[in-house]
C-alpha cells in the first residue's frame, strides 16, 4: 500500500471522527430545555395518546398498557435508552420508580415526573411451575413474611435507595438454614438501586434480598446475571429455579410459573420533559443560553469521571475486553479448525458427507448468531453446567466454521486442478501435494477474505452479553445502566473496538505480504536494488 493511500485513510478516519463529535461540541448556541413546538402535556390524561418508552418485558411494560391503552409503546432492551429516547424528544414519556428518580435527575436535569404518580409497582419472584418451585415458592414467602413482621423489609430497601450512602458489596450472611444444595438464581444487574453492579460486586436490594433468603432457606446461590429478555427466555426454558429480577403478576404468565408475594412496592411516575409541562406547580425552565462547544468539553470531564474512575469500573472495561479477545481468539482458532473438517467434508466424493456438509453450512449460516447462542445455552445445554462463556465460544466457532469452510472450499477451487495432477505424476502423494502445491496457492486466494471474516466475528462477541458473559460490550451497557450516559459509553466502546479491530487487520496484512509471493521484494544476491 503506497503511502498516499495510508494518508487518505488517515484523513478520512479523522474527518469521521469529527464528523461525529462535531454535532456535539458545535453550532448555535441553544436553551437547555425545549419542547421543539411539541404538544404541552397538562395531565396523565394527555399521555393517552402519546409515544411511551419502555424496557421489554419490565414491570412498567404491564402497568404502561393497563393505564395508557392508547399510547404507542417503544420497546427498548434498556433504561439507559428510555432515558435518552425522551430526553431527545424521540419519545414523550417514560414510567419511573420513585427511589430510582434523582439518579436520572443527575444525568438528565431537564426531565421531570409528573406529580401524581400513575400507580404502583408490585414486583415478585418466580418459581418453575413444578413441585419443587412450589416449595421454593412457599419458603419464599414464608421468609418475606419473617421480614415484615421484624419490619426489616423497608429497612433493606431503604439502605440500598441512596446510592452516595449504600454499602459498595453485600455483607455475607451465615447460613441458619438445613443445607438443602444448590439454587439456580437467573436477575439483572441494570437496575439500581434495586441490583447492580459496583466495581465486581454485585449490589442492590434485590441482591442482597437473595442472599438473606438463600442463607435462611439453607441453599447455596448460583447466580446468572443477563438482561431481562434473556432472563425470561433461560427461566422459561426450565435453566433457572428462581427468577430474582420481579415481574408484576398475570394471569397469564402465571399458568406457567409460580409467583411469590411481591418483595417490592413502589409508586411509579410518569417523566417527560419539563419544558412541556403545563401544570401550575411546573419548574422554572432553564433559559440560560449555553454553548454547544462549552457543554461538550464540561460535560467530558465528568463523563470520564463517571465511567472509568467512580466505582473503578475502568477495571470493568479492562476485564470486559480480556473476555472479548479471549473470546474471539479461541472462536477464530476453533471455528477454523472445525472450518477445514467441513470443508473436506463438503468436497467429499461420497454423498453422505457432502449433503451433512451442505446441511451444516446452510443451517448456520440461516441461523442469527443470537438465536442460536440462545438455543444452545437454554435448551441444548439449558440442564448441564457448562459455563456461558464455553457455550459463546462454542456457539461462535460454529457460526466462523460455517463461513470458513465456504472460504477454504473457494480457495482449493481457485487452483487450477492441472497442478495436483502434475504433482501427482512427479510422484507426490495426495495429501503431500495439498500441503506442497495447493495449500500455499489456496492460502493466497482465500486470506483476504478469511481476514474479513476474522474482523466480523471479533465484532460478533458483543452479543455475548445475551447469555450472561460480561464481554467489553455487555460491560459498557451495565455502565451505561448505572450512569444513564448515551454519548460516551457508546463510543468509547466503538473506538476500542476499532482499535481492537485494526491491529488485528494491521498483523494481518503483514502475514499476507510475507506468503503472497507478488507483494515479496525479491532481492538478488551480489545485486543492488536503484536508491531511486
Amino acid at each position: 500500500m503506497s503511502k498516499s493511500v495510508r494518508r487518505a485513510e488517515w484523513v478520512l478516519i479523522i474527518l469521521m471522527i469529527l464528523a461525529i463529535l462535531l454535532p456535539q461540541m458545535l453550532g448555535d448556541t441553544v436553551p437547555e430545555d425545549d419542547s421543539g413546538g411539541r404538544q404541552i402535556i397538562a395531565s396523565l390524561d394527555d399521555l393517552n395518546n402519546m409515544t411511551a418508552s419502555v424496557v421489554t418485558g419490565s414491570t412498567f411494560d404491564i402497568l404502561l398498557r393497563k393505564r395508557f391503552p392508547g399510547a404507542t409503546i417503544n420497546y427498548v432492551n434498556d433504561w439507559a435508552d428510555e432515558c435518552i429516547q425522551v430526553s431527545q424528544g424521540k419519545t414523550d414519556f417514560l414510567l419511573w420508580e420513585r427511589s430510582s428518580l434523582p439518579e436520572l435527575y443527575d444525568e438528565y436535569p431537564s426531565l421531570m415526573p409528573l406529580p401524581e404518580p400513575v400507580g404502583s409497582m408490585n414486583c415478585s419472584w418466580c418459581t418453575q411451575k413444578t413441585t419443587a418451585g412450589e416449595k421454593l415458592m412457599y419458603e419464599v414467602n414464608t421468609f418475606l413474611a419473617e421480614l415484615r413482621e421484624q419490619n426489616l423489609l423497608e429497612d433493606l430497601y431503604r439502605k440500598w435507595e441512596n446510592p452516595e450512602t449504600a454499602p459498595d458489596r453485600v455483607e455475607s450472611f451465615p447460613m441458619t438454614g438445613e443445607p438443602k444444595g444448590s439454587v439456580r438464581i437467573v436477575t439483572s444487574l441494570d437496575w439500581a438501586p434495586v441490583c447492580y453492579q459496583n466495581g465486581s460486586n454485585p449490589c442492590g436490594y434485590v441482591i442482597e434480598l437473595l442472599y438473606r433468603f438463600c442463607a435462611w432457606a439453607g441453599y447455596t446461590p448460583d447466580f446468572d446475571f443477563v438482561d431481562n429478555q434473556a432472563a425470561i427466555a433461560g427461566f422459561g426454558a426450565g435453566k433457572y429455579d428462581l427468577f430474582g429480577y420481579g415481574l408484576e403478576y398475570q394471569s397469564e404468565a402465571a399458568e406457567q410459573m409460580y409467583f411469590t408475594d411481591p418483595v417490592l412496592t413502589e409508586p411509579v411516575y410518569a417523566v417527560i420533559q419539563k419544558s412541556r409541562y403545563a401544570g401550575a406547580d411546573a419548574p422554572v425552565t432553564e433559559t440560560r443560553r449555553v454553548s454547544r462547544f462549552t457543554a461538550f468539553w464540561d460535560s467530558l470531564g465528568k463523563s470520564l469521571e463517571k465511567n472509568f474512575i467512580r466505582e473503578d469500573r475502568w477495571r470493568m472495561i479492562l476485564s470486559g475486553l480480556g473476555v472479548t479477545l479471549l473470546l474471539s481468539f479461541l472462536s477464530i482458532l476453533f471455528g477454523t479448525l472445525l472450518g477445514m473438517g467441513i470443508c473436506a467434508m463438503r468436497m467429499s466424493r461420497h454423498p453422505y458427507p457432502c449433503a451433512f456438509a451442505r446441511m451444516y453450512i446452510k443451517v448456520l449460516q440461516g441461523t442469527p448468531i443470537v438465536v442460536l447462542l440462545l438455543v444452545l445455552y437454554y435448551v441444548i445445554f439449558g440442564k448441564t453446567d457448562v459455563s456461558a462463556f464455553w457455550v459463546c465460544v462454542l456457539g461462535l466457532s460454529l457460526d466462523f466454521s460455517a463461513y470458513a469452510s465456504e472460504i477454504f472450499r473457494s480457495g482449493i477451487e481457485a487452483v487450477p486442478v492441472g497442478q495436483t495432477r502434475a504433482a501427482r505424476a512427479l510422484g507426490f502423494r495426495p495429501l503431500a501435494a495439498f500441503g506442497h502445491v495447493v495449500f500455499p496457492q489456496m492460502v493466497i486466494h482465500c486470506l483476504p477474505v478469511y481476514i474479513g471474516q476474522m474482523i466480523s466475528t471479533v465484532k460478533l462477541t458483543s452479543v455475548a452479553g445475551y447469555i450472561s458473559v460480561q464481554d467489553l460490550t455487555k460491560v459498557s451497557d451495565l455502565i451505561r445502566s448505572r450512569t444513564y450516559e448515551a454519548f460516551f459509553p457508546l463510543i468509547f466502546t466503538a473506538l476500542i473496538y476499532f482499535m481492537v479491530t485494526g491491529l488485528l487487520t494491521l498483523l494481518l496484512k503483514q502475514l499476507e505480504k510475507r506468503i503472497d509471493p507478488a507483494q515479496k521484494k525479491r532481492r538478488i544476491r551480489g545485486v543492488k536494488e536503484d536508491a531511486a
